[in-house]
């Protein structure tokens, strides 16, 4: 089944990126045979496209066939790329956002680098702002280590 944060479970035949997409809460050009369905959420209104594939409600349709013809990604048995990445990794990128909304530059850091930031440099950036992000970095950070630790058997 795979190991330990393997994400085997959201393993697809393809990555949503590779279509193009069309937004119902953005775009208002759309082929005459899909059909869109209104939803009231308090006093807003949001307005949802109906799969023509297998009828569900979505908010975005892929294009199959160069906008000829478009589908949910259910039905088109695709995922996000960041689905299917190991649970070190996301925990990586996590913690790198983290560190960017604080305001420290991380294009030059690798993983390594980004978990053993000095803490005292990332209270010291956020100035009592970011408790929030600090937290993120933090839970991200503990996250990494405990693969690590799986990984190299610790």
């Amino acid at each position: 089944m795979g190991g330990y944060g393997s994400g085997g479970h959201n393993k697809k035949k393809g990555l949503v990126e590779r279509f193009g997409r069309i937004d119902s809460f953005i775009d208002t050009k759309i082929p005459g045979y899909i059909k869109t369905e209104i939803v009231r959420a308090g006093i807003r209104t949001s307005v949802y496209y109906l799969c023509p594939v297998c009828g569900r409600r979505v908010r975005y349709l892929y294009d199959i066939k160069d906008h000829y013809y478009y589908a949910c990604r259910e039905c088109l048995n695709v995922n996000y790329s960041s689905q299917s990445l190991p649970r070190d990794e996301k925990a990586a990128i996590g913690a790198r956002q983290a560190l960017e909304s604080i305001g420290i530059d991380t294009s030059d850091m690798t993983p390594w680098d980004i978990m053993h930031y000095p803490r005292s440099e990332i209270i010291r950036e956020a100035k009592g702002k970011h408790d929030k992000d600090i937290e993120k970095y933090d839970r991200n950070r503990d996250i990494w280590y405990d693969c690590m630790s799986s990984i190299l058997g610790m």
